[in-house]
Order: C-alpha cells, then structure tokens, then sequence
C-alpha cells in the first residue's frame, strides 16, 4: 500500500496554494466544507469509533455526507470522496481519521487571530489517493457509499415509528 503523509494548515486559502495531492486535499476540504467545528467532528469521530466496534458495519459501512463529501468505512479503511472533483478521493485508515479529526479540532479549539502565533500545521497520513482509493475501497474491499432501497425503506418506517411516541 501507498502510504502519503502531509503537513496542512486548514484554512481554504492555504490549500490551494500549499497542498499539492489530491489526498491531501480532499481529507483537508473534507475537514473545512463538511466537518467545520470541534463538535461536528467528535461526533464524526463517535460514529467512527461505533462502526468500528461492529463486525458488519450497517449500511455497508456508509457513515455520511456533508455539504460536498460522501463518506464511509469498511473493513478499518475510511474512503472520502468529493461530489464536485473527480480527482479527490482518498482512502486512510481508521485510525489515520481519527487522527485527522483529532488534529482539526486541535486547530479549532487554539487561537488563530495571534499573529505572533500563527495557526500550526499538522500531519495527515492516507493511504491511497484518486481512482487508486476507489478502486481498493469499492472493488477490492467490497465498501460502498448509499444506501440501497431496502435500507432507506428501513430508516423511513423508524423514523416514522419514532415519531409516533
């Protein structure tokens, strides 16, 4: 497996002229267009550690979409992909996301008006960018994003049960 590592500032200005790989730049994007704050991405990283936990994760391991990312994990690997750029799709671990988010809500929570303290990069690691990360997460893993008929028919009638009480 590839494995990519990059420093990153996540403020969008920064990433079109600083970051270079398409990996790089989705998982960045992802944390700015569809993460956004500390509690957006804690409770990304709870669902994270929920399908974790699970053998056969639910959905076929589809954790989500945002404002332009869809997003999933199957069998430890979590692959992002963005609707709008053909290009950026990464695959990581799950252990390399959580980081990611951990470090983003770092980010957040520290003070960055300081200009005697400007804002500190961190680390992202993935395994796998573009068509490489879509192929090894749909085609040799199995993983899917959506849901099929069955499932949303599902999710409706408990949304319904639940609105009834």
């Amino acid at each position: 497996m590839i494995f990519k590592t990059q420093n990153i500032w996540v403020d969008w200005y920064l990433i079109s002229s600083s970051v270079k790989s398409h990996g790089a730049r989705e998982i960045t994007s992802w944390l700015n267009d569809d993460i956004q704050g500390a509690d957006s991405a804690d409770r990304v990283i709870n669902q994270l550690h929920e399908a974790a936990k699970l053998e056969s994760p639910p959905y076929g391991g589809y954790l989500g979409s945002g404002n332009a990312h869809h997003w999933g994990m199957f069998k430890g690997i979590v692959y992002i992909r963005c609707e709008y750029v053909e290009e950026m799709k990464v695959a990581m671990t799950y252990e390399q996301a959580v980081s990611a988010l951990e470090n983003y809500k770092k980010f957040l929570l520290s003070k960055r008006t300081d200009p005697a303290n400007p804002p500190e990069t961190f680390e992202i690691e993935y395994q796998l960018e573009g068509d490489e990360a879509a192929d090894f997460y749909f085609n040799k893993l199995g993983g899917r994003l959506g849901y099929t008929l069955e499932e949303r028919k599902a999710m409706a009638k408990e949304q319904k049960r639940r609105g009834k009480k």
